[in-house]
């Protein structure tokens, strides 16, 4: 009966740390697609990962698909997607001379800032049309490219932005969309034009300095997030530790990830679009990642310097939001 009771008292704690979690939620997203619960994304996520435990079994008495015309017409339009998902972050970011440091997001109806929650919406969108990487290496037999880091990161962004789209469809938020977006042109770009053939992929100059640039966008990610402890900023505190915490998984799992299948010498797979084939390699890209990221940080710091000389801070028009938000 006490057991009972304890249970009952838990679910009832839960219930309500929900309700209070969705009070403090941005209002201007509520009746947006899959927005108004968690329920759709975490029932995708589950789908998907039901998807890769019994994808390949499904498949395993079947000739692999050839989708070569369809898999072209799909890495150019998510590479169009991001690209559009950048140009407007970054259009909505200059109009509301938002910082490259650190942003409050402002929960206004202004068109610059609605403009902005739509663009981070369709980023989070991105993520469920981008599970489709997976079905088309189940489709093709290609499970020996099923891999953790695979799962973990097309699983888990799709939760970490509807979080993000949910609660903070702006502000801070806008500057690891940007920079994700744009390196997503070039990669499925890449994919896309590679498909064509070797007449089209001798062109493709951008191809080797990929990782170097993946690796680079978690580093400056992960530098911004910290430093914005140390500016006056009323971005979300939790949302911060969120994204430092993710940042930290993915770089781990990055660096094991190569470590562990070129450190004695494998020659790396046609697919894969990283050309590390030992240790040093890794070490080598790694230290090129961190010389980029130290490049790109003082671009965006002496960008947000000009933009605050030149644009006002945006004012919110409606302020009605609880201040607990910030402190949690």
């Amino acid at each position: 009966m006490m057991q009972s009771s304890n249970n009952s008292s838990l679910l009832s704690s839960w219930c309500n740390y929900v309700d209070w979690l969705y009070s403090i939620a941005d209002p201007r997203v509520e009746k947006w697609l899959f927005m108004s619960s968690h329920w759709p994304s975490l029932i995708i996520v589950s789908a998907y990962l039901g998807m890769v435990k019994w994808g390949p079994q499904l498949m395993r008495h079947k000739s692999p698909l050839h989708l070569k015309p369809l898999m072209i017409i799909y890495n150019l339009s998510i590479s169009a997607l991001n690209a559009y998902i950048c140009k407007q972050s970054y259009s909505a970011a200059t109009a509301l001379g938002y910082s490259y440091v650190c942003q409050e997001v402002v929960y206004s109806y202004h068109p610059e800032e609605l403009k902005m929650a739509s663009t981070v919406w369709w980023f989070y969108f991105s993520k469920i049309i981008e599970m489709a990487d997976t079905v088309f290496l189940i489709l093709r037999k290609k499970n020996n490219q099923l891999s953790f880091l695979h799962v973990y990161h097309h699983a888990t962004m799709i939760l970490f932005w509807y979080i993000g789209a949910r609660w903070v469809a702006g502000g801070s938020a806008f500057f690891p969309m940007m920079t994700n977006s744009f390196i997503h042109v070039l990669m499925y770009s890449y994919y896309g034009l590679a498909a064509l053939g070797p007449n089209v992929q001798r062109f493709l100059w951008w191809k080797p300095y990929l990782t170097q640039i993946q690796m680079a966008q978690f580093l400056l990610g992960l530098y911004f997030a910290v430093q914005s402890f140390y500016v006056p900023c009323r971005f979300p505190l939790w949302m911060k530790l969120a994204f430092i915490a993710y940042m930290v998984s993915l770089l781990a799992l990055f660096a094991n990830f190569y470590l562990k299948r070129y450190s004695h010498g494998e020659p790396p797979k046609k697919v894969d679009h990283v050309h590390l084939t030992d240790e040093s390699s890794v070490t080598h890209a790694v230290a090129h990642s961190f010389e980029y990221g130290q490049k790109v940080s003082r671009f965006f710091v002496s960008l947000d310097n000009i933009h605050q000389q030149h644009h006002p801070k945006s004012k919110s028009v409606n302020r009605t939001r609880k201040e607990k938000i910030y402190a949690v």
